[in-house]
């Protein structure tokens, strides 16, 4: 069963466990397979793929999720949603 929105958390901030999250648990329970997966940059101001925000590179003939990722601290947060753009954002608690 496709999940509308799956959101993922691990202890550790850094760019790299968010892909593996997205590219792992968050895609398996979107039912899109994770070989498919591949996170990209996209900037909406210029179009650069060397910056801006992650998204996953579009799937031929698939409906790829929107992502959203947050770090704080020390954890990352990832949602991925098969509904549209959404967001997610972590705080430190004594922020």
């Amino acid at each position: 069963m496709q999940m509308p929105v799956t959101v993922l958390w691990t202890p550790g901030a850094d760019r790299d466990l968010a892909r593996r999250l997205i590219c792992g648990e968050g895609l398996e329970a979107m039912g899109v397979p994770r070989r498919l997966c591949r996170v990209v940059n996209h900037c909406r101001s210029c179009g650069s793929t060397e910056h801006g925000r992650p998204v996953l590179a579009p799937v031929p003939g698939i409906s790829v999720p929107h992502v959203s990722i947050s770090y704080a601290a020390d954890v990352t947060v990832v949602a991925l949603s098969g509904v549209g753009p959404g967001g997610v954002d972590v705080e430190r608690r004594d922020a």
